[in-house]
């Protein structure tokens, strides 16, 4: 069993007194912890730096320390020799992502927020559950608000590098689902053990002070 335990210092630098500010750079600070490869921002303009469709497969990938390489050309305008090939065809063959239509990915797209939580609702494995609640964008947002994937981040828009932080932080910290779809409702089960963290990292997280531990 591996454990981590992290504490959001106050001694770190905050870039302003916003506090959807504060909440990426604790969030950027979380994932650096864990060892993500998530750049820390020094300029709070940054946080506002709006993300493309790429960019977000790619850090997804990161996200869910996804190992598996695909071979196989999903989009007309993603090739081989693109630097988030590998990214894009993992995910769509996980289901995660998908194109626009007409096979096409629009990678220099900028991403949206609900973008970014379908695919994340996704990946817990609430998707069941958003599809039962009016599927894409109406069902993703609501199960998202439910298990507080959206804490922090308001849920229309263009997706920006601060959302994407805390959007990260907040999927890691979710249960994943072990609910169950029965005569068309979705039945939630008590799960308090298992979340992204332990599924992908086999950490644990707890407020308090910054440590591991095994046994």
């Amino acid at each position: 069993l591996i454990c981590i335990i992290i504490l959001q210092c106050s001694a770190l630098p905050v870039l302003a007194d916003s506090s959807s500010e504060k909440a990426a750079s604790d969030a950027s600070t979380f994932l650096s912890v864990i060892g993500l490869g998530v750049n820390g921002v020094e300029d709070a303009v940054q946080y506002e730096k709006e993300v493309s469709r790429a960019e977000l497969a790619s850090n997804i990938y990161k996200l869910i320390n996804e190992k598996s390489v695909c071979e196989t050309l999903y989009y007309h305008d993603v090739s081989k020799d693109d630097w988030y090939f590998n990214a894009v065809g993992v995910l769509t063959d996980r289901g995660i992502f998908g194109g626009n239509g007409n096979n096409r990915f629009n990678p220099d797209e900028t991403a949206t927020k609900e973008q970014a939580i379908k695919a994340l609702v996704t990946i817990l494995g609430y998707g069941p559950y958003a599809e039962l609640e009016g599927g894409y964008p109406s069902g993703y947002l609501k199960a998202a608000q439910r298990i507080k994937l959206s804490k922090g981040v308001s849920v229309s828009g263009n997706l920006t590098l601060g959302d994407m932080y805390i959007l990260f932080e907040n999927a890691l910290k979710t249960n994943v689902a072990t609910g169950y779809v029965e005569n068309g409702e979705y039945h939630f089960l008590e799960n308090e053990d298992d979340t992204l963290l332990s599924a992908c990292y086999g950490l644990y997280f707890e407020e308090g002070t910054l440590g591991g531990c095994d046994g």
